[in-house]
């Protein structure tokens, strides 16, 4: 199964990329993504402002649908598939450099 993104590329240029999901374990979810919030440092990192890390995927304050989720980390805090809820991820959810092909937030 695959998703689409849009990626940055370099200052101020966007690509629209096909990426395949990642997969889940026991302390992780898949989140369907239905909005995101930009903050200022995403703005800063778009204008070239901030140096970004490229290619990367801009925003970081989700809120959508869970569609996949681990048992251990369902029984954490307390959510299960079809659950809608915000997200602040501790760790930015997908990192494309280096030939890494990303890994969704975890706890």
């Amino acid at each position: 199964m695959t998703t689409r993104a849009v990626v940055q590329t370099a200052p101020r240029k966007l690509e629209l990329r096909t990426r395949p999901l990642p997969e889940i374990d026991d302390d992780s979810a898949l989140l369907r993504v239905e909005a995101c919030g930009i903050c200022g440092s995403d703005a800063e990192q778009y204008s070239g402002v901030l140096p970004g890390p490229w290619p990367s995927i801009l925003g970081h304050e989700p809120l959508g649908v869970i569609e996949r989720i681990g048992d251990r980390v369902a029984r954490r805090f307390g959510v299960d598939v079809g659950d809608r809820l915000p997200f602040q991820p501790a760790w930015c959810g997908l990192s494309l450099g280096g030939g890494d092909p990303g890994h969704g937030a975890r706890r």
